[in-house]
């Protein structure tokens, strides 16, 4: 499995920083517990094959399962199985990483990188989603206006 190191924020608190390292599943669940925003600084850290699915599902379990029962009053996920599913694989990678994100050492990766978000930001249009058209008034120009002779 991929671990990370990171910093934990408990409660969110910037002056609670923990250093960490730990695996996606762990970081996900960190962010249930403390919310999405307390753990920060994430970067790759290492490769450990030594550590199955199997293996990280039970020590997350030991580890959360009466934490997720009892901090979020009754909220989904009440468990690491519901959290992750019973039969699903723990996932390896954080949803926002990606494989070449970690190599941004030379100007050319990292320029890569940026140019493929900038053409991502430019694909999204103001006021269009799934096919519908925004109100032109919601973008802060006046609805056309039909005059008529009286």
């Amino acid at each position: 499995m991929r671990l990370y190191s990171c910093k934990v924020r408990l409660a969110g608190s910037v002056a609670n920083e923990v250093p960490k390292v730990a695996t996606a599943a762990e970081i996900l669940v960190w962010q249930w517990l403390h919310g999405p925003d307390a753990v920060v600084n994430i970067e790759h850290y290492d490769d450990d094959n030594s550590i199955t699915n199997k293996v990280e599902r039970e020590r997350l379990k030991q580890r959360y399962d009466q934490y997720l029962q009892n901090e979020r009053g009754g909220r989904n996920p009440t468990s690491i199985d519901a959290m992750f599913g019973t039969f699903n694989p723990l996932p390896n990678l954080l949803p926002d990483f990606e494989e070449d994100d970690f190599d941004l050492e030379d100007a050319e990766a990292r320029a890569a990188v940026e140019a493929k978000a900038r053409a991502a930001a430019q694909k999204q249009t103001p006021g269009r989603r799934r096919g519908r058209q925004t109100p032109p008034e919601i973008h802060g120009t006046p609805a056309p206006v039909e005059i008529v002779d009286a």
